[in-house]
Protein backbone atom coordinates (compact mmCIF):
# COMPACT_ATOMS: atom_id res chain seq x y z
CA UNK A 1 0.00 0.00 0.00
CA UNK A 2 3.02 2.46 -0.48
CA UNK A 3 3.92 3.24 2.78
CA UNK A 4 0.57 4.51 3.73
CA UNK A 5 -0.15 3.22 7.54
CA UNK A 6 -2.96 4.13 9.62
CA UNK A 7 -1.49 6.18 12.87
CA UNK A 8 -2.62 7.39 15.50
CA UNK A 9 -2.62 11.54 15.75
CA UNK A 10 0.61 11.78 17.48
CA UNK A 11 2.67 9.88 15.49
CA UNK A 12 1.65 11.55 12.13
CA UNK A 13 2.49 14.89 11.19
CA UNK A 14 0.08 14.61 7.99
CA UNK A 15 -3.63 15.48 8.45
CA UNK A 16 -4.07 13.45 5.24
CA UNK A 17 -2.55 10.25 6.27
CA UNK A 18 -6.08 8.87 7.47
CA UNK A 19 -7.41 9.86 3.88
CA UNK A 20 -4.23 8.54 1.87
CA UNK A 21 -4.22 5.00 3.92
CA UNK A 22 -8.17 4.33 2.89
CA UNK A 23 -7.62 5.82 -0.82
CA UNK A 24 -4.63 3.41 -0.97
CA UNK A 25 -6.88 0.73 0.70
CA UNK A 26 -9.42 1.46 -2.22
CA UNK A 27 -6.73 0.49 -4.33
CA UNK A 28 -5.59 -2.38 -3.02
CA UNK A 29 -9.35 -3.70 -3.05
CA UNK A 30 -9.98 -3.26 -6.97
CA UNK A 31 -6.49 -4.32 -7.73
CA UNK A 32 -6.10 -7.49 -6.15
CA UNK A 33 -9.48 -9.17 -5.06
CA UNK A 34 -12.25 -10.85 -6.87
CA UNK A 35 -15.56 -9.07 -6.74
CA UNK A 36 -14.15 -6.00 -5.80
CA UNK A 37 -17.41 -4.40 -6.06
CA UNK A 38 -19.02 -6.22 -3.27
CA UNK A 39 -16.40 -4.40 -0.93
CA UNK A 40 -15.44 -0.91 -3.17
CA UNK A 41 -18.22 0.45 -0.86
CA UNK A 42 -15.83 0.29 2.36
CA UNK A 43 -13.46 2.78 1.30
CA UNK A 44 -16.58 5.28 0.48
CA UNK A 45 -19.17 4.91 2.58
CA UNK A 46 -17.92 2.78 5.04
CA UNK A 47 -20.49 -0.31 3.94
CA UNK A 48 -19.91 -3.23 2.46
CA UNK A 49 -23.42 -4.67 0.35
CA UNK A 50 -25.79 -7.52 1.93
CA UNK A 51 -25.92 -9.73 -0.89
CA UNK A 52 -29.56 -10.62 -2.02
CA UNK A 53 -30.78 -13.90 -2.41
CA UNK A 54 -32.12 -15.29 -5.37
CA UNK A 55 -36.14 -15.57 -5.10
CA UNK A 56 -37.71 -18.65 -5.76
CA UNK A 57 -39.16 -19.29 -8.80
CA UNK A 58 -42.97 -19.63 -8.82
CA UNK A 59 -45.10 -22.56 -9.34
CA UNK A 60 -45.53 -21.11 -13.34
CA UNK A 61 -41.83 -20.65 -13.71
CA UNK A 62 -41.02 -23.81 -12.19
CA UNK A 63 -42.92 -25.46 -15.25
CA UNK A 64 -39.97 -24.28 -17.94
CA UNK A 65 -36.73 -26.06 -18.06
CA UNK A 66 -35.01 -22.89 -19.15
CA UNK A 67 -36.09 -20.56 -15.86
CA UNK A 68 -34.95 -23.38 -13.87
CA UNK A 69 -31.34 -23.49 -15.15
CA UNK A 70 -30.97 -19.53 -15.32
CA UNK A 71 -32.35 -19.75 -11.17
CA UNK A 72 -29.79 -22.87 -10.50
CA UNK A 73 -26.60 -21.02 -12.25
CA UNK A 74 -28.11 -17.53 -10.59
CA UNK A 75 -28.04 -19.52 -7.02
CA UNK A 76 -24.78 -20.93 -7.38
CA UNK A 77 -23.34 -17.59 -8.64
CA UNK A 78 -25.03 -16.39 -5.02
CA UNK A 79 -23.26 -18.87 -3.02
CA UNK A 80 -20.09 -18.43 -4.83
CA UNK A 81 -20.31 -14.66 -4.61
CA UNK A 82 -20.99 -14.51 -0.76
CA UNK A 83 -18.01 -17.20 0.09
CA UNK A 84 -15.72 -15.25 -2.10
CA UNK A 85 -17.20 -11.61 -0.17
CA UNK A 86 -16.70 -13.46 3.64
CA UNK A 87 -12.91 -14.53 2.14
CA UNK A 88 -12.57 -10.88 0.86
CA UNK A 89 -13.48 -9.69 4.71
CA UNK A 90 -10.98 -11.77 5.82
CA UNK A 91 -8.07 -10.39 3.77
CA UNK A 92 -9.43 -6.58 4.21
CA UNK A 93 -9.83 -6.74 7.64
CA UNK A 94 -5.75 -8.37 7.97
CA UNK A 95 -4.54 -5.71 5.63
CA UNK A 96 -6.16 -3.15 7.26
CA UNK A 97 -4.80 -4.34 10.79
CA UNK A 98 -1.39 -5.06 9.10
CA UNK A 99 -1.55 -1.18 8.10
CA UNK A 100 -2.13 -0.10 11.45
CA UNK A 101 1.63 1.02 13.96
CA UNK A 102 2.14 -0.67 16.71
CA UNK A 103 0.35 2.50 19.13
CA UNK A 104 -2.93 1.85 16.77
CA UNK A 105 -3.05 -1.78 17.08
CA UNK A 106 -2.85 -1.28 21.51
CA UNK A 107 -5.58 1.48 20.89
CA UNK A 108 -7.78 -1.32 18.87
CA UNK A 109 -7.35 -3.77 21.27
CA UNK A 110 -7.67 -1.85 24.59
CA UNK A 111 -11.38 -1.59 22.59
CA UNK A 112 -14.15 -3.44 24.72
CA UNK A 113 -15.79 -5.35 21.24
CA UNK A 114 -12.20 -5.56 19.75
CA UNK A 115 -12.35 -9.20 20.06
CA UNK A 116 -16.03 -9.83 18.78
CA UNK A 117 -15.82 -7.60 15.95
CA UNK A 118 -12.24 -9.23 15.02
CA UNK A 119 -13.50 -12.53 15.30
CA UNK A 120 -16.24 -11.15 12.83
CA UNK A 121 -13.65 -9.44 10.38
CA UNK A 122 -15.68 -6.48 10.85
CA UNK A 123 -14.07 -4.02 8.45
CA UNK A 124 -16.41 -1.20 8.85
CA UNK A 125 -15.76 -1.22 12.17
CA UNK A 126 -12.52 -1.09 12.58
CA UNK A 127 -12.32 1.58 10.01
CA UNK A 128 -14.50 3.75 11.64
CA UNK A 129 -12.07 2.94 14.91
CA UNK A 130 -9.17 3.92 13.32
CA UNK A 131 -10.83 6.99 12.25
CA UNK A 132 -11.97 7.89 15.85
CA UNK A 133 -8.59 7.25 17.25
CA UNK A 134 -6.95 8.77 14.42
CA UNK A 135 -8.58 12.33 14.70
CA UNK A 136 -8.05 11.72 18.88
CA UNK A 137 -11.45 10.41 19.85
CA UNK A 138 -10.14 8.04 22.04
CA UNK A 139 -12.22 5.31 24.04
CA UNK A 140 -9.86 5.72 27.03
CA UNK A 141 -11.47 9.03 27.53
CA UNK A 142 -14.42 10.38 29.17
CA UNK A 143 -16.58 10.75 26.66
CA UNK A 144 -17.96 14.15 27.21
CA UNK A 145 -14.11 15.47 26.92
CA UNK A 146 -13.81 13.76 23.85
CA UNK A 147 -17.01 15.05 21.97
CA UNK A 148 -15.25 18.43 23.15
CA UNK A 149 -12.22 17.66 21.44
CA UNK A 150 -14.14 16.50 18.50
CA UNK A 151 -16.36 19.80 17.91
CA UNK A 152 -13.33 21.95 18.27
CA UNK A 153 -11.42 20.54 15.98
CA UNK A 154 -14.17 20.80 13.43
CA UNK A 155 -14.76 24.61 14.16
CA UNK A 156 -10.94 24.85 14.12
CA UNK A 157 -10.79 23.27 10.65
CA UNK A 158 -9.59 25.36 7.71
CA UNK A 159 -8.35 25.21 4.61
CA UNK A 160 -4.15 25.05 5.07
CA UNK A 161 -1.73 26.66 2.51
CA UNK A 162 -1.26 25.02 -1.08
CA UNK A 163 -3.96 22.38 0.87
CA UNK A 164 -6.35 20.48 -2.79
CA UNK A 165 -9.92 21.59 -2.47
CA UNK A 166 -10.45 18.12 -2.69
CA UNK A 167 -7.84 17.01 0.55
CA UNK A 168 -9.60 19.78 2.37
CA UNK A 169 -13.36 18.60 1.91
CA UNK A 170 -11.93 14.67 2.84
CA UNK A 171 -10.69 16.31 5.95
CA UNK A 172 -13.56 18.05 6.91
CA UNK A 173 -15.96 14.89 5.75
CA UNK A 174 -13.80 12.86 8.29
CA UNK A 175 -14.32 15.14 11.25
CA UNK A 176 -17.92 15.16 10.52
CA UNK A 177 -17.98 11.54 9.85
CA UNK A 178 -16.12 11.15 13.66
CA UNK A 179 -18.88 12.89 15.49
CA UNK A 180 -21.62 11.12 13.58
CA UNK A 181 -20.14 7.73 14.50
CA UNK A 182 -19.88 8.73 17.92
CA UNK A 183 -23.54 9.93 17.90
CA UNK A 184 -22.75 13.86 18.20
CA UNK A 185 -24.60 16.26 15.87
CA UNK A 186 -22.94 19.37 14.52
CA UNK A 187 -26.11 21.18 14.76
CA UNK A 188 -26.88 19.48 18.31
CA UNK A 189 -27.70 22.83 19.80
CA UNK A 190 -30.02 24.56 16.96
CA UNK A 191 -32.96 23.83 19.16
CA UNK A 192 -31.75 27.08 21.34
CA UNK A 193 -32.01 29.11 18.06
CA UNK A 194 -35.74 28.03 17.42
Amino acid sequence: MNGHVFQCKKESQDKQEYLKTVEALGEYISKTLDYPRDMAGLCKSYTIPVLIEPQDLTEEETKSETKKLIWKTKVTNFVKQEEIQEKNKQIVFSVIWGQCSPTMQSKLQSLEEYDTRSDAHDCVWILQEIKGVTHKFEGTRYICVSLHDARQNFYNCKQEYKQSLRDYLGHYRSLVEVQDHYGASIDEDSSILE
